[in-house]
């Protein structure tokens, strides 16, 4: 199984637009500078598991919905 980093991208820009949320404030949570962060959304690059943990904990939705296993956001 591989993770598809962009559609890691579009759900991060996607839940961040939902909560409302610039791009450096998610990046401050996930604990990376803006322009990694907007590399991640771009789908240029994946997040490590450090960040995606962060993300998933802000974002308030299973790591599975995050990478794409699960089109369901909560287990």
């Amino acid at each position: 199984m591989e993770l598809k980093p962009e559609l890691i991208g579009e759900r991060l820009k996607s839940l961040r637009t939902e909560k409302g949320s610039s791009q450096e404030k998610v990046a401050e949570i996930a604990g990376v500078n803006v322009r990694q962060y907007r590399l991640y959304e771009a789908g240029r690059a994946t997040p490590p598991l450090d960040r995606i943990v962060a993300l998933v904990y802000y974002f308030d939705v299973s790591i599975d919905y995050l990478v794409g296993l699960s089109d369901k956001r909560k287990i």
